[in-house]
């Protein structure tokens, strides 16, 4: 059986029906096979919206193939999550017509795995399941090597990595965080930079970010920012100056986060409606320990009926309603992976695991990852943790994005 993309003695075009369209709305067919279908396939899965996949093409079909040939005419593309600008190789109309130059154009995205560029998708470092990487030496002594702790990741069912990069005043080690990071790039496990953000000159923060971003070949940013953490002190006037200078220093096509508290009511939410016009995303750091309690849902102005208290999967509820009240952008949340002298290991480890059984809101979030991975020296990410994600399959609930 011959594929429309081989057989160039047929013009697809408005009109044209296959054998489904025929089946389906009592018309003689004109073209052979599911020619029509296939197409109207290939242009849903490379991002345009061919309207029903019924063997017509129609208005709708016309319009998606122009759409495809105006974009290819541009030099972006979505490749992998990633946005990449290409040479142009597409010399044909745009008129909304499959001819010769048309499949070809078409064969190479589907070869080269391309797609269209859309504003509302994100990056897969920036979306799905994931992790923190906190200490990168630590974390490759625990697993064993770069390599399996891709190996790891892919078991866990994560997509991307949240690696540190630069605390407040120093670029992290090149290695060997360099060498995790290709091996993470290597095995399909996407990555984007983090670092602590002081806010004691943000200036040099910001230019320390982007240095460490050039540094280890990264274009996706977290910036972390805890006011009243470890000292760290941030007005309106530093927020909006660090991420002017960041921005200034980014691709347009990078995009940024700003981790920061789960339950932001107690931690100066103007900063965070400040940052709001400079970040594409907000990532709520949701550390359940025993809460929701009395006092959260209190100041919450919520109730333990709608929100039962000391219950993960309640209290990543609440922290998604207080951040509703400020801000519509999309959510990455970190979830609690680690234990200390506020949770034991197996209250933490019990807690995970009723998280990932009972919380059922994920088209409310673009993406969830662990507060962290662990390493050999780290209250982080134990092997009943690990057993619970791994069982889970936890990338397979952002199917939305």
């Amino acid at each position: 059986m011959m594929s429309y993309l081989e057989d160039n003695a047929i013009l697809l075009k408005k009109g044209c029906i296959d054998q489904t369209g025929e089946q389906r709305y009592n018309k003689k067919a004109n073209v052979p096979d599911n020619y029509v279908v296939d197409l109207q396939k290939d242009l849903q899965n490379l991002g345009f919206s061919p309207g029903s996949i019924d063997g017509n093409f129609g208005d709708k079909t016309a319009k998606a193939l122009k759409d495809f040939q105006q974009t290819a005419s541009n030099n972006q593309r979505l490749q992998n999550g990633t946005i990449i600008t290409v040479q142009i190789t597409y010399p044909g109309q745009i008129n909304g017509e499959c001819d010769l130059n048309t499949r070809q154009e078409i064969k190479l995205w589907l070869d080269s795995q391309y797609q269209a560029v859309s504003s509302n998708q994100p990056p897969k470092a920036m979306s799905g399941h994931g992790t923190f990487i906190y200490e990168p030496e630590e974390v490759i002594q625990r697993y064993g090597s770069p390599g399996k702790v891709a190996a790891a990741m892919q078991e866990l069912d994560m997509q991307h990595a949240w690696i540190r990069i630069h605390d407040k005043s120093e670029i992290y080690d090149l290695e060997p965080t360099r060498s995790l990071i290709q091996a993470l790039k290597s095995a399909g496990i996407y990555v984007a930079g983090w670092g602590w953000c002081q806010g004691a000159d943000v200036d040099k923060e910001a230019k320390l970010a982007l240095d460490a971003l050039a540094r280890f070949d990264l274009e996706h940013y977290i910036a972390d920012i805890e006011h009243e953490v470890r000292g760290a002190n941030w007005t309106n006037e530093e927020i909006k100056k660090f991420f002017t200078k960041l921005r200034s220093g980014l691709s347009n096509t990078a995009k940024v986060a700003l981790s920061t508290h789960g339950f932001i009511i107690w931690h100066k939410p103007d900063l965070m409606k400040t940052a709001e016009q400079y970040v594409d995303y907000f990532a709520p750091q949701v550390y359940w320990f025993s809460f929701p309690s009395d006092q959260l849902l209190k100041a919450a102005s919520a109730s333990s009926q709608d929100y039962p208290l000391n219950n993960p999967a309640s209290y990543m509820r609440l922290c998604l309603k207080v951040w509703r009240d400020i801000t519509q952008k999309p959510l990455i949340v970190a979830g609690q992976a680690y234990w200390e002298e506020g949770i034991a290991r197996d209250k933490a480890e019990q807690k995970l695991k009723s998280f990932v059984n009972n919380f059922s809101d994920w088209t409310k979030l673009q993406g969830l990852n662990w507060w962290h991975l662990g390493g050999e020296n780290q209250a982080a990410m134990s092997s009943t943790m690990y057993s619970s994600l791994k069982q889970a399959k936890l990338n397979s609930k952002f199917s939305h994005i």
